[in-house]
């Protein structure tokens, strides 16, 4: 079975306010069926917050998008910092 492609989204804190979920919303119609959203705290992986800003994504996208995110945590190089479960939503 051949995996179809995804698309990648970068979003900067101004993306989890009201005016953006309809785009959020379409860019996950693009996606067909059963899509899947995963949050990457890489970027915010050096704020002492990291963690909250993650749940805050979670958050939005459950009661606004109406969407189930999932959060691959890679906030450092050390690679056992990695969850495995999520290497295969990411790669």
């Amino acid at each position: 079975m051949q995996r179809q492609k995804g698309i990648i989204v970068l979003m900067g804190s101004g993306e989890l306010t009201s005016t953006m979920v309809e785009v959020h919303k379409e860019i996950l119609a693009r996606l067909g069926n059963d899509p899947k959203a995963v949050f990457l705290d890489t970027p915010a992986g050096f704020q002492l917050n990291a963690d909250q800003l993650s749940e805050r994504a979670v958050e939005y996208f459950r009661s606004r998008v109406g969407y189930t995110m999932s959060v691959a945590s890679f906030k450092s190089r050390d690679i056992s910092a990695f969850d495995a479960e999520h290497a295969n939503l990411i790669l």
